[in-house]
């Protein structure tokens, strides 16, 4: 049976990292769990000031889309990581199953009962295929992740899934006004909060699975991937490798950024249905990277 990691075998950067991940992910939702995702638009009219205007956009800038990948990639880093030690150890894989049951039935606690904004039972099913995921090798781990991660037509997918299933998302949050889901959530009763979690993640059903599930997916299989190769041991070596080819990436994701905040969110050209779905969607591009 695995027991608790002892001390001195910890990797202290990977719980640096961790703790990193989730500070950003909570920097990002703290106004969404002042409302709903269905809501947010409007919740967000209030702050009119150049001072709002310009504190969002410097949120997004430098928090939305990061910690969340960050995050998942830890996430596949440790699940390599508990292969390896339960192989090494001779035990089987009912010990994982067991974890990700446990850690499904915990992030449906934490939707019921604390915040429906929660994607530790994403992780949790993730991890399950992940587990498959871990008999392929590297190179097809990653053809699986680059495929998942430069996917162009999720929201093609997603339109086209929910109407052949007949799910209608907004339904669920219908009979909720703007003002209803701000009274419930600042003055109502815990039943209430409770009734109006659950509709809330019906609604967020197409963007969790559809939209959220497949970059998470890519990056637990990056995870694992480094996690195999033991890059956490050898970090150092690997920074080098890599500085150059990630540096290139964060200066054309910022410049792309900059020109999406700063400059093309008020104009015309975000008014264009195809370009913005396809490019500049506000939307998900605020909330998919927590």
């Amino acid at each position: 049976m695995l027991s608790p990691v002892n001390q001195n075998h910890r990797i202290v950067l990977l719980d640096i990292l961790r703790g990193f991940a989730i500070f950003g992910i909570f920097v990002v939702n703290i106004e969404i769990m002042n409302c709903t995702f269905i809501n947010g638009d409007a919740f967000a009219e209030q702050f009119t000031s150049i001072l709002d205007s310009l504190a969002v956009r410097i949120k997004q800038l430098f928090f939305y889309s990061k910690f969340f990948p960050i995050f998942s990639l830890l996430f596949g880093v440790g699940v390599s990581i508990q292969l390896a030690s339960m192989k090494r150890k001779g035990i089987g894989h009912f010990f994982f199953y067991r974890r990700m049951f446990a850690l499904f039935v915990f992030g449906v606690l934490h939707i019921i009962f604390l915040w429906s904004g929660d994607v530790i039972h994403l992780y949790a099913i993730l991890g399950l295929l992940t587990l498959v995921a871990a008999r392929f090798k590297n190179s097809y781990l990653v053809i699986c992740a680059v495929l998942l991660l430069f996917f162009p037509f999720y929201n093609s997918v997603a339109t086209y899934l929910m109407k052949w299933v007949g799910y209608d998302m907004m339904s669920y949050l219908s009979t909720y006004t703007p003002d209803d889901i701000r009274a419930t959530i600042r003055s109502g009763s815990y039943y209430d909060n409770v009734m109006l979690r659950i509709q809330e993640y019906k609604s967020n059903v197409g963007m969790l699975y559809v939209f959220l599930a497949p970059k998470a997916f890519a990056m637990f299989l990056i995870g694992l991937l480094l996690g195999r190769e033991g890059v956490l041991h050898k970090l150092q070596d690997f920074a080098l490798r890599i500085k150059r080819p990630v540096l290139i990436m964060f200066v054309v994701i910022t410049i792309y950024r900059v020109m999406f905040l700063f400059f093309t969110w008020d104009t015309v050209l975000w008014k264009i249905d195809v370009w913005r779905s396809t490019l500049f969607s506000k939307r998900w591009f605020c909330h998919l990277g927590t």
